[in-house]
């Protein structure tokens, strides 16, 4: 065991001028210095960084007071960002002075690692996101690799360098806006019309839909005893898959429904990561929901609704995703290949490609494509304004049931609603369209529809990243 014991931390200056005044009159104190994290961009890193601090049960205990990794990288890296200890024997007098060095061990700094954060892209993407309760995840199409990792509210991972007091802990876990929380990873969100993605996909896939087939959109679908209403209230006419996409027509996908099981449309979801961990290298990643039957039965001890299929197929219903899982899912569709998320820096990646025709890939590209730079299409407002193309899907997360009265009186838009009943807005996509490099989605919690917030925000965190890196 250490034979020192340690009184207080981290002295301010005026605890040190006292002490050293008055040392010669206790000799058996020592003051030491240590090395303490110092995060620059410290809220802007925050969560994917995570912090150190003391652990309880540490078995040597001459490591007493060592700092350990306690979330996100420095968590998941500790044993190569550690190092080892060192140690020095001192001879002393009877009185505590020390008179000399016997033997001392230099103590091994630990590794620096590489990883595959880009600084600026990230500092735009919180800069844009300032005032907001969001997140914005970006990938690269050909590695994996997260170039932004972004949640916001965020914290200050420096007051944990020297361990965070009670007071300022309490304050963080108190606050209702949950800036501890990694909403990247953690936070999970209906996806909305960005998985109309995947619905699209399925059909053509495994249905062998033709994508020419016309539905009439009225602004409802009738199913059973209930109407399934289109977010357009007068409906969109008659469309077919390619324009339901472009437009987001609820009521073609629908339709599409009547003619889907959850159970083939859940599996199939799952190879592009809806309801499954990603395998990303930061610790806390929370699974989702991809519901079927089973799902149904274990979680709500009921069986499965026909007419909960038409709320799964458009994003709604049970379907919980977090930021990273529709990156990769856009990700995925972009490549053609079953890519995996990195923080850190990987050496001769190989993804095997998807079990997908490439014909039904390039109908879904083309598609999301017309999305943002189709003059009828939901997040044409948002089109990059250089030569290269951005192909993308909007998506408008509700976080309520609308009542029938309400149909019938109006829709109260999302300014009229208290905050927390307001819709989140969702925006994923990619670019260059023609060679896809980043995948990118931005949540922005009840900020309306995915056209309005997000969809502005991805645009400008993309132009940057295009101009900088390609």
């Amino acid at each position: 065991l250490s034979d020192f014991i340690v009184i207080k931390k981290n002295l301010t200056w005026k605890e040190l001028e006292v002490f050293e005044l008055i040392s010669n009159k206790f000799p058996f104190l020592f003051i030491t210095k240590e090395k303490v994290r110092n995060y620059e961009n410290n809220l802007i890193f925050s969560h994917v960084l995570g912090y150190v601090g003391y652990k309880q049960d540490v078995e040597d205990q001459k490591l007493n007071n060592l700092k350990f990794g306690i979330a996100g990288i420095e968590k998941i890296f500790d044993s190569e960002l550690l190092g080892s200890d060192g140690w020095i024997k001192f001879e002393t007098d009877s009185k505590g002075k020390i008179k000399k060095e016997i033997k001392k061990k230099l103590a091994i700094p630990g590794k620096n690692i590489d990883t595959n954060l880009i600084t600026d892209v990230q500092e735009r993407a919180f800069s844009l996101l300032n005032g907001i309760s969001g997140a914005a995840v970006m990938m690269d199409c050909q590695t994996g690799g997260i170039n932004c990792m972004v949640s916001t509210p965020s914290f200050d991972n420096n007051d944990f360098s020297n361990g965070v007091t009670s007071q300022k802990w309490k304050q963080l876990v108190e606050d209702g806006t949950n800036p501890l929380l990694n909403r990247c990873i953690a936070g999970l969100y209906s996806p909305g019309s960005t998985y109309k993605i995947l619905t699209a996909l399925y059909v053509l896939e495994s249905l062998g839909f033709n994508s020419d087939k016309v539905f009439h959109c009225s602004g409802f679908v009738e199913f059973g005893n209930r109407k399934f209403h289109c977010w357009k209230k007068n409906g969109h006419g008659k469309v077919n898959l390619f324009d339901a996409i472009k437009k987001s027509c609820d009521c073609y996908f629908y339709n599409l429904a009547k003619e889907i099981d959850v159970d083939s449309l859940s599996s199939f979801s799952k190879l592009f990561s809806m309801g499954q961990y990603t395998g990303i290298d930061i610790p806390n990643e929370h699974i989702g929901i991809m519901p079927d039957k089973k799902w149904k039965v274990l979680n709500r001890g009921e069986k499965w609704q026909r007419g909960e299929t038409l709320i799964t197929v458009i994003g709604q219903g049970f379907t919980l995703s977090t930021p990273l899982q529709i990156t990769l899912m856009t990700g995925r569709v972009a490549s053609g290949k079953m890519i995996k998320p990195s923080i850190m820096k990987r050496k001769n990646m190989y993804f095997e490609d998807l079990p997908i025709s490439k014909g039904n890939l390039d109908f879904i590209r083309k598609s999301m494509f017309a999305v943002v730079n189709d003059s009828d299409g939901t997040a044409f407002g948002s089109r990059l304004n250089n030569k290269l193309k951005m192909a993308g899907k909007t998506g408008t997360s509700q976080v309520r049931r609308i009542s029938k009265k309400e149909r019938e009186s109006g829709v109260l838009k999302n300014e009229e609603l208290e905050y927390k009943l307001r819709d989140h807005s969702i925006f994923t996509c990619y670019a260059p369209y023609d060679k896809p490099k980043f995948a990118l989605t931005v949540i922005a919690e009840h900020m309306g529809s995915g056209s309005k917030v997000a969809a502005p925000i991805a645009r400008d965190i993309m132009e940057l990243s295009l101009k900088k890196f390609i």
